[in-house]
């Protein structure tokens, strides 16, 4: 009902020339509907359509300490969750190390062990990735280090065989990248990759041999499109060493030599995708189009040779 006693008031507070009393009552229930407005206008009226102030207020603040307590609660789990999720994020890296078997050893872990935990660890940190649309993030480009990755047949793989890349890119063979990582780290002191998302769309797979003997290696992919949220394609494009230093000498400007691999006749077999299922500040785990899984960390470093200019 109506009462030309409150109308007034609660009509000048809700910046309407006429309203019923009825109507008020039932926006009270809405949260948070018209606000601190609607909540004024109620209580100026409600001794006059017989709801007690004292009645509507207890009302109200159940309601407010209902929603409080809800959000404090949401807040706690979402809190725990990530501790949970950070907690495993550092027990991976701290197993993986800078990405060589020594990182391991150096815990007490035997190689099985330690890949049957990097993958359970993998597995569950998949099912919680904090961003969403990793394609779309600006956490995606920039240079990762590779530290580990999982495939049965890694053992016997060289990064250097021709044969091997024939078998990668021909049959269902083992990427070589993977030796690098789970192989001779005297050899190679690191792996990285470079994300480019800018104009170059260019995808660079790097391997530093810098300390032994002078020089990287460079894998160059052509960015084709970005598949939906988390996947990348592209198209390996060629490949080249740079050596910064020859037999015992330095160069002045880096020396560039072709990488024998024919990229350009493999046809569709250069093409790959890269599929990000996990993305955070530090820590990218991508699974490739043959199902290897890649576990990287951003890169710190800088560049032993640079490659601006290539």
């Amino acid at each position: 009902r109506e009462t030309t006693q409150a109308k007034p008031l609660a009509c000048r507070l809700l910046g309407k020339r006429s309203y019923a009393i009825s109507n008020i009552e039932s926006l009270v229930f809405r949260p948070a509907a018209l606000g601190f407005a609607l909540r004024m206008a109620v209580r100026a009226c409600s001794s006059a359509v017989g709801f007690p102030r004292t009645k509507l207020e207890a009302h109200l603040g159940r309601r407010r300490a209902k929603h409080t307590t809800t959000r404090c609660n949401r807040s706690r789990l979402h809190c725990s969750s990530t501790s949970q999720r950070l907690d495993k994020q550092d027990e991976l890296l701290s197993l993986v190390g800078d990405g060589s078997l020594e990182s391991a050893a150096r815990l007490g872990f035997s190689r099985n062990e330690t890949n049957q935990r990097v993958e359970e660890l993998v597995a569950s940190l998949q099912l919680e990735n904090p961003t969403p649309n990793p394609s779309e993030s600006e956490l995606l480009p920039g240079r990762w280090r590779l530290l580990s990755s999982f495939k049965p047949g890694t053992a016997t793989v060289s990064f250097f065989s021709l044969q091997d890349w024939n078998n990668y890119l021909f049959n269902n063979g083992p990427s070589p990248v993977q030796s690098l990582v789970v192989g001779n780290s005297k050899t190679v002191s690191r792996v990285y990759q470079v994300l480019d998302l800018s104009d170059k769309k260019r995808f660079l797979n790097v391997v530093d041999f810098s300390e032994a003997s002078g020089g990287i290696l460079v894998i160059e992919a052509e960015i084709t499109e970005l598949d939906g949220p988390s996947n990348i394609k592209f198209r390996f494009c060629g490949g080249f060493f740079l050596f910064n230093r020859l037999f015992g000498r330095k160069l002045d400007k880096p020396a560039k030599v072709p990488y024998p691999v024919p990229f350009d006749l493999l046809g569709d077999r250069a093409n790959g995708g890269l599929d990000t299922t996990y993305l955070s500040e530090d820590l990218r785990i991508s699974v490739g189009s043959k199902g290897t899984v890649f576990v990287l960390q951003r890169e710190q470093e800088t560049d032993s040779i640079s490659l601006d200019s290539y």
